[in-house]
């Protein structure tokens, strides 16, 4: 006999609760979560040491860790600040020195943002 598998779609709510192997719906702002951010309704996240679904904080608001900020934003050190802040990502065409701070996540050899991997040949190359 084969196992069987199911499908949870993520675009009415739902997610695989590991523990049960059942499709749930996820749960609000203030919901328990334990492994990701799909256990949390969007734009929420998990936040796995609290157990707990909380909301993504807006550019300028500190922030813990890379999946704590709002869709668009990266969490990262400010020039001259100790904490952690979330940022805009940069948009293709803009400068920038580091992949992650694309919105594409792909800076070229230049220095500027680009659509993709690849867009400009071998222009591109992996940074941390």
């Amino acid at each position: 006999m084969l196992p069987k598998a199911y499908y949870c779609d993520r675009s009415k709510g739902l997610h695989c609760n590991l523990t049960t192997s059942a499709c749930v719906t996820a749960s609000p702002v203030g919901g328990d979560c334990q492994y990701n951010d799909y256990e949390c309704a969007a734009p929420g996240y998990c936040d796995t040491e609290a157990k707990k679904c909380k909301a993504r904080v807006a550019v300028g608001a500190a922030c813990k860790d890379f999946r704590s900020c709002a869709v668009g934003a990266r969490c990262g050190a400010v020039a001259g600040d100790k904490a952690d802040v979330c940022v805009a990502l940069i948009e293709n065409g803009s400068a920038c020195t580091r992949n992650v701070d694309c919105a594409s996540r792909a800076c070229s050899k230049s220095g500027v943002c680009a659509t993709a991997f690849g867009e400009n040949g071998a222009d591109l190359f992996c940074r941390p």
